[in-house]
């Protein structure tokens, strides 16, 4: 009898060493997991900052390149060219009109909108080339205005 109560003793103390064996793999695993989970995380956040830095550098460098161009875009403008780059901004892209520029007696550009389909005069821009201002008003459209 004393057999089998050692016996059983030895196989509760067993059970007892594989269930704390047991949970110290387990927490051993979940610790692993953690610390791979933080360096892919930390991987993700570094890839991420890499990605808006150079998202950063190429607006900056865009835009320099932008600012070198107008420079040299309107050091090689003639003052119509620059009344009518002023309108063509303010218009917005189009390809159904003309736009026409002539110097006014007071300094400024007038520059006509032509709807090229119609041959209406659609509006006059009278451009201040210095300021960047302008004026407008309002054409023409068969025989009798807007």
């Amino acid at each position: 009898m004393i057999k089998k109560i050692m016996i059983l003793i030895a196989i509760i103390i067993l059970i007892f060493a594989g269930v704390f064996i047991g949970k110290k793999i387990v927490e051993k695993e979940d610790a692993t997991e953690t610390s791979s989970n933080s360096i892919e995380e930390e991987n993700k956040i570094e890839e991420e900052n890499t990605v808006v830095e150079n998202e950063v550098e190429e607006e900056k460098v865009e835009e320099e390149d932008k600012k070198e161009e107008e420079k040299t875009t309107a050091k090689d403008e003639t003052p119509e060219e620059k009344a009518i780059r002023i309108v063509e901004e303010n218009w917005g892209e189009d390809d159904s009109i003309h736009l026409d520029c002539e110097k006014e007696e007071d300094g400024r550009y007038k520059v006509t909108v032509t709807d090229k389909g119609s041959a209406n005069i659609l509006y006059w821009y009278h451009v201040d080339i210095e300021s960047g201002t302008f004026d407008i008003e309002e054409g023409y459209h068969s025989g009798s205005r807007f």
